[in-house]
């Protein structure tokens, strides 16, 4: 017998140890009574013809290939590898292998993703989504999907995600708190479900608070934008506007703040505020520390494999809900309270 056999077969192993393809399966998964010498022998036969047995092919019995696919936009946002590592370890601990994919912001590139993953008929998907829907895709009822951060309209999924709304407009209170009354809101486009929650509690902050609208400036960016462009667009309108604190909705908006913050000379606490959204110090070196609503990354991917998971055990689908993880309010030097 060779050990450097290709593509060797069950049926070459059931030869070769002279027993039945069914009682070889029975060895390789560990099912049915198989007398201690025959055993001996399918093992002897599987190491000396190199026998590896095909996963995918093994699970078409029970329907599982222990295997899960994770959708992303992105490899490069310390945020999102964050959550890759939290998904990776929750769900080595329970024996399953991952498929990671990555869309880098392509809505297009969703839906191919998504199709490919049913074919390769993984358990279950998490996936934090690009676009907006999913028509163009028939999930299977029997692979679970649980959705991280941002919402798919029409989507009957389960999701976990920051609350956005309130500790929106808890910061805005937070700048009030300190006397500003002539703010900048720098956030992202409302086809963001994340920019759109965000947004609705600045703006129900603004009306709660009675600020005067004229002297709010809401500045819509591309969150794709690199930081610089980000930080030169920034600098032009506070060269102009003049505001008394910042407010960003996401962690590019708020470096592109500081950063245009320092280009143009302005001291943090003293000249302006800033506060927003997201960890942009995580070596907690700029002085004075801006005030933050700081995510929890790791929160997210454990929370969606636990959901996945108990939905693969289940096999079935229950109603669709949504898991909500609070952000932290760190205040920051120049700040003395946070009013709730």
């Amino acid at each position: 017998m060779r050990g450097d056999l290709i593509n060797t077969t069950i049926k070459d192993v059931a030869k070769a140890a002279g027993v039945s393809v069914g009682t070889v399966s029975k060895v390789i998964n560990k099912s049915g009574y198989v007398s201690d010498q025959i055993r001996e022998r399918v093992l002897l036969a599987i190491s000396l013809l190199n026998y590896k047995p095909n996963g995918i092919a093994r699970s078409l019995k029970n329907s599982k290939t222990n295997i899960i696919g994770v959708i992303l936009p992105d490899t490069e946002e310390i945020y999102l590898m964050k959550i890759m590592k939290s998904i990776e370890r929750v769900t080595s601990m329970m024996g399953y292998k991952i498929i990671f994919c990555f869309n880098h912001y392509d809505s297009k590139r969703e839906v191919p993703t998504l199709q490919w993953l049913i074919e390769k008929r993984v358990d279950g998907i998490i996936m934090y989504p690009t676009g907006n829907n999913l028509d163009d895709v028939e999930i299977p009822t029997s692979i679970p999907v649980v959705l991280i951060e941002r919402k798919i309209e029409g989507a009957n999924f389960d999701i976990v995600m920051h609350e956005n709304k309130d500790t929106a407009t808890q910061l805005v209170q937070h700048l009030y708190d300190k006397g500003h009354r002539k703010l900048f809101f720098i956030h992202g486009s409302s086809a963001n479900s994340i920019e759109e929650e965000r947004l609705n509690g600045i703006k129900l902050a603004i009306t709660s608070l009675g600020l005067d609208r004229s002297k709010q400036t809401l500045l819509e960016l591309n969150n794709r934008w690199d930081i610089n462009k980000i930080t030169e667009k920034i600098a032009g309108f506070l060269q102009v506007k003049k505001p008394e604190g910042i407010f960003a909705t996401n962690p590019n908006f708020l470096a592109g703040a500081v950063r245009a913050a320092w280009q143009l000379g302005l001291q943090i606490s003293e000249d302006i505020d800033i506060i927003g959204f997201g960890e942009v110090d995580p070596f907690d070196i700029f002085r004075p520390k801006v005030t933050i609503a700081k995510e929890n990354p790791d929160k997210i991917g454990q929370v969606a494999v636990d959901v996945l998971f108990s939905k693969i055990k289940k096999q079935f689908q229950n109603e669709p809900r949504k898991y909500i993880i609070q952000p932290e309010i760190i205040i920051g030097n120049s700040s003395n309270k946070l009013t709730i």
